[in-house]
């Protein structure tokens, strides 16, 4: 084994991506939203056959996190099936560290084979439309998730050996991450209650500050000399 190990390859790949965002309403449980994941996959030595594996949440409980998980797909890469989640009480992890991943979620498997020459880049996407039904389950109408697909690699152990400084020789696993933000729904019942009360008491203030500076008492003044002055009138065209 030790044999084996020293006639091998050292073998140097980087995966890297970065954080994206979407946002719900709580409660609109019909309601998507594209969205989009990538990573960067780099290969900084000789060229060589790499598989990049992909594994992304799409479901949570009973609920779909993906819209319509057929239209699900990473180019370049090919589906290999499921894995379940490991938790049991996946509600109150969720609202403990408000992550999902695989260890919650049920995860689609997505491997991607590529030869890939030295000093390559490679992007994998995913992209769909992300389905607002598998949050409320949850119980938190206002909370931060981070949606956590993870990349990984796989290659002939028996020829090469993975370097790093500070993962043991083991290949990293990268997170592509998405924080999704969920906000309740708006109520302005307090707003149009208060605004009407509101108004009432200016209504009620303004009608005290007229009477105090005798509006009322001057128009009522006015309306009975305008009623003596038409029966004057009145009684002047009799008479005539």
């Amino acid at each position: 084994m030790q044999q084996a190990a020293t006639s091998a390859t050292r073998l140097r790949a980087n995966c890297t991506s970065s954080l994206h965002y979407i946002n719900f309403t709580y409660g609109k449980n019909d309601v998507q939203k594209s969205l989009r994941q990538s990573v960067l996959v780099s290969n900084n030595i000789r060229a060589l056959n790499v598989t990049v594996v992909i594994r992304v949440p799409v479901k949570l409980g009973e609920k779909d996190i993906w819209a319509n998980l057929s239209t699900l797909e990473i180019p370049d890469c090919q589906w290999s099936g499921h894995e379940k989640a490991k938790a049991v009480d996946f509600v109150g992890q969720l609202q403990k560290n408000k992550r999902v991943d695989c260890s919650v979620a049920t995860c689609r498997v997505f491997k991607c084979n590529r030869f890939m020459g030295r000093l390559e880049d490679k992007r994998y996407t995913i992209s769909a439309n992300m389905s607002a039904a598998w949050i409320q389950q949850i119980g938190l109408d206002k909370a931060k998730f981070i949606l956590t697909s993870t990349a990984s690699l796989e290659y002939d152990k028996n020829q090469y050996i993975f370097f790093s400084t500070s993962s043991a020789n083991k290949p990293p696993v990268r997170k592509i991450e998405t924080e999704v933000e969920v906000y309740p729904q708006p109520d302005f019942t307090k707003e149009i209650v208060g605004g009407s009360l509101g108004g009432l008491a200016i209504l009620v203030i303004l009608s005290a500050v007229l009477y105090k500076v005798g509006f009322f008492k001057s128009k009522y003044k006015d309306m009975m000399n305008d009623t003596d002055d038409a029966a004057h009138d009145e009684a002047t065209l009799t008479q005539e």
